[in-house]
């Protein structure tokens, strides 16, 4: 089994929560190592009571071997809330489904995460989906100051490569070959 990283490297979908630290908000949370809030994004400028939303491309799944079996997609979010109340997702989109998840929030960061063995829309992964995969957080803010961060998002993809049975030939003087 071998393992890639797809971290965010593009703007998504949508585009609605505050970048903090950097420009635009993919940018905030692709990191290798959390840097703890440094570059985040947030919902802070969520309008009171809704929600905001933010989606990112991901690096591509081309070292991943055609052929390939997707043993499971493990995604990572690095998230807190500022004080009691706010709610905050992450989320995986792929062909057109968006799925999420509700951590229960600490107001430390914390990573939570969710291992996904088969699309959440059903049926194998496979690279294709990948290629075309988005991930991103949702969060809201209910009443003034109060809101959701997110300092880091990625993916982790487990596969197999195919394996292709060598055939040896040698040959044999006077008899031709033989395997």
């Amino acid at each position: 089994m071998s393992q890639i990283y797809l971290r965010p490297n593009g703007v998504g979908d949508y585009s609605q929560l505050s970048p903090v630290g950097d420009s635009p908000g993919w940018k905030c949370v692709d990191e290798v190592t959390a840097d703890e809030g440094v570059t985040r994004i947030q919902s802070n400028a969520v309008v009171l009571g809704s929600y905001g939303e933010d989606l990112y491309t991901v690096t591509s799944p081309s070292a991943i071997p055609d052929g390939a079996t997707i043993n499971w997609v493990y995604m990572l979010a690095r998230m807190l809330k500022t004080f009691d109340g706010p709610i905050g997702q992450y989320e995986i989109k792929e062909n057109s489904l968006i799925t999420r998840v509700t951590p229960t929030l600490t107001t430390s960061w914390a990573n939570y995460s969710t291992t996904w063995s088969t699309r959440p829309s059903g049926g194998a992964w496979t690279k294709a989906d990948l290629s075309s995969i988005q991930i991103g957080c949702r969060g809201n803010r209910n009443i003034t100051g109060v809101h959701i961060r997110i300092t880091q998002l990625f993916l982790l993809v487990d596969y197999t490569e195919l394996t292709r049975k060598k055939s040896i030939f040698m040959l044999n003087p006077g008899l031709g070959f033989s395997n």
